[in-house]
């Protein structure tokens, strides 16, 4: 208590130190990537990305402590107002509203939505104004059709569109049928996306992970949501505040994890992690990790989260870094 949080930071060699978690009138607050000058209150929880429990103790040895990072206060302005983000929604499940009313919550983004899915249009605009008034802020055109029939992706203007989600369908009996779908609508909106030379974001969504290796791009994003739920369920058993840091991150506002190219923080070609670590703090954020194209093959894409800190990367242009940042953009 009362030491800067740069100097308590310095005492972790294996872990990275994201924050504090701050009692204040019975509640905890998330303060993550704050200034390295902030004091650590008694009461303070201290927030880590680690490999284990073992990581997050201090180390006895003076000798085994890193140097203090001198991080800057987090610049709060915000990116310019994007004019609009379109978005292809293709399928349809009890999780749409939701999305549509986080997606609500990014006032800076102005979101509008086509939605292409065979249940009844009537009944899909009914769920979406029963569960927020605030989805009303995103505008939904809704489209009733199978985007597996032949030729109804083929009619659509994709160019429009700056992602593609295909969502695994709560309306059918199995999760089997559901992930066959997607995997399906996946291969046909890829197939039309390289012939008409575009390159928008595709996510899709599965509802098993044992259907996962049948998508073979490396273009796509894949969540399996029963399998993302489990681990935070389990996070949370173990450690109930860990509920206040995820809300922190997967919501607007606040502190939020981006992938940035190396170049936003100074021309770099050979570096260890601490040096990059240094760079990056120097500029208000916090480094979590490196993703380096080369890897793309790699397990998850060559991203590597928290490396020991003497580990030496040689980067290139296309390489990004994995930081948590309270300035969306940069």
């Amino acid at each position: 208590a009362g030491a800067r949080l740069k100097d308590a930071a310095s005492r972790f060699p294996r872990a990275i130190v994201l924050g504090l978690l701050r009692e204040r009138e019975g509640r905890y607050e998330p303060l993550l990537n704050v200034a390295s000058e902030t004091r650590i209150d008694s009461g303070d929880l201290i927030v880590f990305l680690a490999r284990s429990a073992a990581d997050t103790e201090p180390a006895a040895a003076a000798s085994a402590n890193l140097a203090p990072l001198e991080r800057q206060p987090a610049n709060k302005a915000r990116r310019p107002a994007a004019e609009r983000r379109r978005i292809l929604l293709l399928g349809w499940s009890r999780r749409v509203p939701n999305l549509i009313d986080e997606l609500a919550s990014y006032p800076e983004i102005k979101f509008e939505v086509e939605l292409v899915s065979i249940v009844d249009a009537s009944i899909r605009r009914r769920e979406i104004e029963r569960y927020s008034e605030h989805c009303a802020r995103v505008p939904v055109e809704h489209v009733e059709a199978d985007y597996l029939m032949a030729g109804e992706l083929e009619r659509m203007d994709l160019a429009r569109f700056d992602s593609v989600f295909l969502l695994s369908s709560d309306q059918l009996e199995n999760a089997e049928e559901a992930d066959a779908r997607v995997v399906v609508g996946q291969r046909i909106i890829e197939g039309l996306l390289q012939r008409q030379g575009l390159d928008p974001q595709i996510l899709i969504e599965l509802a098993d992970a044992a259907n996962e290796g049948s998508i073979r791009s490396s273009r796509v994003e894949t969540l399996v949501s029963p399998m993302i739920l489990s681990h935070f369920m389990a996070q949370v058993t173990l450690r109930r505040e860990t509920r206040l840091i995820f809300d922190e991150l997967f919501t607007a506002g606040g502190a939020e994890i981006e992938f940035r190219p190396v170049p936003v923080y100074g021309a770099v070609n050979s570096a260890s992690f601490a040096e990059l670590e240094a760079k990056v703090a120097a500029r208000g954020d916090t480094l979590l990790g490196i993703q380096q194209a080369s890897g793309s093959n790699l397990p998850n894409r060559g991203l590597q989260l928290n490396p020991p800190r003497d580990t030496r990367f040689e980067l290139q242009a296309d390489d990004r870094l994995c930081v948590l940042t309270g300035a969306p953009g940069g």
